[in-house]
């Protein structure tokens, strides 16, 4: 465990400089009432779900505010329909169907989609298309954007003034003359980007030679993987090899903030990014992409979340994997040997971790799927629950 004793440090001083036996009381009174940061396990939160429903296959559970009350989310792909469920209550509150064919109709292949409000949905397609449906399923509107660019919707996406705040995810060309941006302003109302903001070399070092790594002859190497959150005033970004989150306000780098465990020395670009390897095949008009998979596998983190009241940031850190063998396809797979949940109180900058049942929990690498914050703190999806008619995560929070 990690505290920052900064800012407890600064009251004492303020106070104490004002003179007088009252102000060191209250100085005293502030140290002695500030608890250190400790995460616990808060057991099982489940949900129902309808006969539609495989607790398996949901897609992005996460939550939605709106009038200081949380909404769980998630779009569920056999019926096309998007799930809200009021979080205290865990009943399902609404639940929208989209229709794919005639004037509403929506394609089945949903990339992500961003809850605005209630009555404001948007929806990213894997093209360049994009849907803004009410709550009834109707569509009030559709963006196809005039650049060729792909991006998407993630934990920092934002919309104000009819300006959608999107993540960049077309950055895969290598040997460009022009530095890529990571994000970008996409103005609804012209159907194009208005700017982008934030390149990789502000944070990620050192990315020049992460980029020659990625320029190595006859190999295919994806980016590194970026992590991005936002609350109202600053963007929180990262990556799987860094443990540090990088603060942006006004698309520039104000801070860096320590957010790692000191016993556990993360994989550098070196031996990480080899896992980002494709194999690309081709065999006459046909080819084929596969992923490299690498049984044992470095420490690195594997998701950042932010708590809806925008109080602590979650890490997930994956501290390596072995390989175990798949007994449907006799094929070996990697599995996590050990994982810690950090969380980062940003109000203090302290920091602290716990180390997670794996064995009971859906955590995978390099990403898990069934995972999301709320306030009462980080969700993770049951592994081998047995009821088939609910979805239970094992919640894990600040004491």
């Amino acid at each position: 465990m990690q505290y920052n004793p900064i800012k407890a440090l600064l009251a004492v001083l303020l106070l104490s400089s004002c003179g007088g036996t009252e102000n060191s009381e209250k100085a005293d009174n502030i140290i002695a009432e500030r608890k250190p940061l400790e995460l616990i396990d808060k057991g099982i939160k489940s949900f129902p779900l309808d006969f539609e429903t495989d607790f398996q296959g949901i897609k992005d559970p996460s939550i939605f505010q709106e009038n200081g009350k949380e909404y769980l989310t998630f779009y569920n792909q056999p019926n096309h329909s998007i799930y809200l469920y009021g979080y205290d209550s865990a009943k399902l509150y609404q639940k929208i169907t989209l229709s794919e064919q005639g004037p509403n109709g929506v394609p089945r292949h949903i990339s992500k989609y961003f809850i605005h409000r209630m009555d404001s949905i948007f929806i990213d397609l894997i093209t360049v298309n994009m849907y803004l449906v009410n709550g009834n399923a109707e569509i009030i509107d559709k963006l196809t954007l005039r650049e060729n660019k792909s991006v998407t919707f993630d934990g920092a996406t934002t919309f104000k003034n009819n300006t959608l705040n999107v993540s960049v995810i077309n950055n895969y060309l290598l040997n460009k003359t022009n530095k890529p941006f990571l994000r970008a302003y996409i103005n609804w109302e012209v159907d194009s980007i208005t700017s982008e903001f934030i390149q990789p070399e502000s944070f990620i070092n050192p990315f020049e030679e992460i980029q020659t790594l990625r320029n190595t002859k006859g190999k295919t190497i994806r980016p590194l993987e970026k992590h991005f959150v936002a609350d109202d005033q600053y963007i929180y970004t990262t990556t799987p090899i860094s443990d540090s989150i990088y603060v942006f306000e006004d698309n520039e780098i104000v801070k860096s903030i320590y957010a790692g465990i000191p016993s556990i020395t993360i994989a550098d670009y070196k031996s990480y990014m080899p896992l980002m390897e494709r194999i690309v095949s081709s065999n006459g008009g046909s080819g084929s992409i596969t992923n490299v998979i690498e049984l044992n596998q470095p420490p690195y983190f594997t998701n950042l979340f932010l708590s809806p009241n925008h109080k602590y940031l979650y890490r997930l850190l994956s501290h390596g994997t072995k390989p175990k063998l798949n007994p449907y396809n006799n094929k070996e797979y990697p599995v996590i040997t050990a994982a810690s949940l950090l969380v980062l109180d940003l109000s203090t900058e302290e920091i602290t971790s716990i180390e997670l049942p794996v064995n009971e929990l859906k955590i995978g690498v390099p990403i898990s799927a069934g995972i999301f914050a709320s306030n009462t703190g980080l969700h993770i999806q049951v592994k081998g629950q047995e009821n088939e008619n609910e979805i239970q995560f094992r919640v894990f929070g600040v004491k």
